[in-house]
């Protein structure tokens, strides 16, 4: 488990299965404005935020990087990199749906990769 190592909140959202592979949706129909929200520890400089996503949501979603919020958008591989520059040490990521859009974005995983 990576419990020790990644900090999670998960209001108002809700695991399912697409196939042997388990995803989290950021809201429901009761609470529409759900979250992820993680923090991950960036060990280098030069390194990327991976976010993977999957079919069974929306493509579009707010990400809350520290301070930062942007619209993202998953490729055709339903991933999405940010790179980090020349940041290190904790960052903060909440994930959460897009405004005006009617689907609820469905989150695999977020990792930080060494460049």
């Amino acid at each position: 488990t990576d419990e020790w190592r990644v900090w999670r909140y998960m209001h108002a959202s809700h695991a399912a299965e697409n196939g042997s592979e388990i995803f989290r949706f950021a809201g429901n129909t009761v609470f529409p404005n759900g979250e992820v929200k993680m923090a991950l520890n960036v060990l280098s400089s030069g390194s990327k935020l991976v976010i993977y996503g999957d079919p069974a949501g929306a493509k579009q979603f707010y990400a809350k990087i520290n301070q930062t919020v942007c619209q993202l958008e998953f490729d055709a591989a339903w991933q999405c990199s940010i790179p980090l520059g020349d940041h290190t040490g904790k960052l903060e990521l909440t994930l959460r749906k897009a405004d005006g859009n009617a689907a609820y974005p469905a989150f695999r995983a977020a990792a930080v990769l060494k460049k």
